[in-house]
C-alpha cells in the first residue's frame, strides 16, 4: 500500500491504447498477418488483461485516498462513473459509426 501506483496505472493505460491502435492493422491487413484468428485473438484478449491489472491498481489507489470509512463508498462512486462513461461511449460509437459509415468495416469497403 505504501507504493506509487502512478506508473503502473499509466502504463497499463498505455498498453491498453497500443494495443487497441492494432484493430486498424485488422481493416488494411497489414503485413499479410492482421487477418488470422490469432491476430484477432491477441488483438482482442490482451487489452482485457491489462484493464483488468489497472482495474486491481485503481482499486488501491482508491484504497488510499479514501477517508476512513467511506473506502466502498468511494469505490462505488468511481465504478459507477466508470460505468456510466463505457455505456456512453458505446451510445457515441454506434452513432458516429453510422453517421461516418464505418460501421461495416472490412477489406472489401476500403479496397
Amino acid at each position: 500500500m505504501a507504493k506509487n501506483w502512478r506508473f503502473t496505472l499509466f502504463m497499463t493505460q498505455a498498453f491498453v491504447g497500443i494495443v487497441s491502435a492494432m484493430a486498424i492493422m485488422i481493416v488494411y491487413n497489414s503485413f499479410g498477418i492482421s487477418q488470422n484468428g490469432w491476430f484477432f485473438m491477441f488483438q482482442n484478449n490482451v487489452p482485457m488483461l491489462i484493464q483488468g491489472i489497472g482495474q486491481v491498481v485503481c482499486s488501491l489507489a482508491v484504497v488510499e485516498i479514501s477517508p476512513p470509512g467511506l473506502e466502498a463508498t468511494i469505490y462505488e462512486l468511481l465504478t459507477s462513473a466508470t460505468n456510466g462513461a463505457i455505456s456512453l461511449s458505446t451510445t457515441l460509437q454506434t452513432s458516429f459509426g453510422i453517421m461516418f459509415g464505418v460501421d461495416e468495416i472490412d477489406y472489401n469497403n476500403f479496397h
